[in-house]
Protein backbone atom coordinates (compact mmCIF):
# COMPACT_ATOMS: atom_id res chain seq x y z
CA UNK A 1 0.00 0.00 0.00
CA UNK A 2 1.23 3.47 -1.06
CA UNK A 3 2.62 5.62 2.03
CA UNK A 4 0.29 8.90 1.11
CA UNK A 5 -2.62 6.26 0.26
CA UNK A 6 -2.17 5.17 3.80
CA UNK A 7 -1.87 8.95 5.53
CA UNK A 8 -2.84 11.71 3.21
CA UNK A 9 -0.86 14.38 4.61
CA UNK A 10 2.29 12.67 3.83
CA UNK A 11 1.80 14.75 0.39
CA UNK A 12 1.99 17.93 2.50
CA UNK A 13 4.96 19.81 0.94
CA UNK A 14 8.08 20.14 3.90
CA UNK A 15 8.65 23.90 5.38
CA UNK A 16 12.25 23.51 4.20
CA UNK A 17 10.78 22.27 0.71
CA UNK A 18 8.23 25.39 -0.03
CA UNK A 19 11.30 27.87 1.55
CA UNK A 20 13.89 26.83 -0.76
CA UNK A 21 11.43 27.12 -3.47
CA UNK A 22 9.95 30.40 -2.43
CA UNK A 23 14.07 31.56 -1.93
CA UNK A 24 14.84 30.13 -5.48
CA UNK A 25 11.84 31.88 -6.93
CA UNK A 26 12.05 35.27 -5.00
CA UNK A 27 15.28 35.58 -3.67
CA UNK A 28 14.56 39.14 -2.38
CA UNK A 29 11.61 37.78 0.23
CA UNK A 30 13.62 38.20 3.61
CA UNK A 31 14.09 34.10 4.83
CA UNK A 32 11.94 34.65 8.24
CA UNK A 33 9.17 35.90 6.62
CA UNK A 34 8.88 32.62 3.89
CA UNK A 35 9.25 30.54 6.99
CA UNK A 36 7.02 32.22 8.94
CA UNK A 37 3.93 32.20 5.96
CA UNK A 38 5.21 28.41 5.05
CA UNK A 39 4.47 27.27 8.56
CA UNK A 40 0.76 29.18 8.44
CA UNK A 41 0.06 28.03 4.83
CA UNK A 42 0.95 24.44 6.36
CA UNK A 43 -1.25 24.85 9.39
CA UNK A 44 -4.02 25.40 7.19
CA UNK A 45 -3.27 22.32 4.49
CA UNK A 46 -3.57 20.25 7.45
CA UNK A 47 -6.59 21.17 8.34
CA UNK A 48 -8.09 21.01 5.27
CA UNK A 49 -6.39 17.36 4.98
CA UNK A 50 -8.11 16.55 8.33
CA UNK A 51 -11.63 17.56 6.48
CA UNK A 52 -10.92 15.31 3.98
CA UNK A 53 -9.34 17.58 0.98
CA UNK A 54 -6.05 16.33 -0.63
CA UNK A 55 -3.06 18.31 0.06
CA UNK A 56 -1.27 20.65 -3.02
CA UNK A 57 1.44 20.33 -4.52
CA UNK A 58 4.76 22.17 -3.48
CA UNK A 59 4.39 24.63 -6.21
CA UNK A 60 1.32 26.14 -6.03
CA UNK A 61 2.05 26.00 -2.03
CA UNK A 62 5.23 28.23 -2.68
CA UNK A 63 2.99 30.71 -4.76
CA UNK A 64 0.78 31.50 -2.54
CA UNK A 65 3.55 31.70 0.47
CA UNK A 66 5.56 34.51 -1.67
CA UNK A 67 1.98 35.86 -2.12
CA UNK A 68 1.48 36.02 1.62
CA UNK A 69 5.10 36.93 2.33
CA UNK A 70 5.13 40.17 -0.25
CA UNK A 71 2.11 41.51 1.62
CA UNK A 72 3.22 40.99 4.98
CA UNK A 73 6.38 43.21 3.88
CA UNK A 74 4.27 45.65 2.16
CA UNK A 75 1.91 45.94 5.34
CA UNK A 76 5.17 46.02 7.60
CA UNK A 77 5.91 50.06 9.30
CA UNK A 78 8.79 51.65 7.77
CA UNK A 79 11.70 53.35 9.50
CA UNK A 80 11.14 57.32 9.06
CA UNK A 81 12.84 60.38 10.07
CA UNK A 82 11.28 62.70 12.29
CA UNK A 83 12.60 66.18 11.87
CA UNK A 84 9.73 67.94 13.54
CA UNK A 85 12.24 68.80 16.65
CA UNK A 86 15.00 70.19 14.06
CA UNK A 87 12.30 72.77 12.21
CA UNK A 88 10.71 73.60 15.79
CA UNK A 89 13.93 74.54 17.82
CA UNK A 90 16.34 76.12 15.26
CA UNK A 91 13.37 78.56 13.83
CA UNK A 92 13.57 77.49 10.52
Amino acid sequence: MDAVAADPRRAIPSVDAIATRVAELYPALPATVVVREARKEIDRIRAAVADGAQAAGAGPVADSVAAAAAQSIRNSPRGVVNATGIIIHTNL
